[in-house]
């Protein structure tokens, strides 16, 4: 099943870039993040949050418009991108 393989979902790539930090890779997860962001269709321009996202591509992959990627989107923000 495909589904599972290669996807990028918001809230594993938190906890991906959540446990590089923790084990002193802040400034890889911090590159890995902004990334994400500048790819990842829909999330630094006027549309929807995708379930997940093509990690080549940033397409959409899986339902559009849902509202647990955009919780983890406000704690990437928050924990990789605004000023401590």
């Amino acid at each position: 099943d495909i589904y599972w393989r290669g996807r990028v979902w918001v809230d594993q790539f938190w906890f991906g870039l959540k446990g590089m930090e923790r084990y002193g890779y802040r400034d890889d997860a911090l590159k890995l993040a902004d990334t994400f962001f500048r790819h990842a269709k829909g999330l630094t321009a006027d549309g929807p949050i995708q379930e997940n996202y093509n990690p080549l591509t940033g397409s959409q992959q899986g339902a559009p418009n849902f509202s647990w990627s955009a919780a983890h989107l406000y704690m990437l923000y928050n924990d990789f991108f605004r000023k401590q």
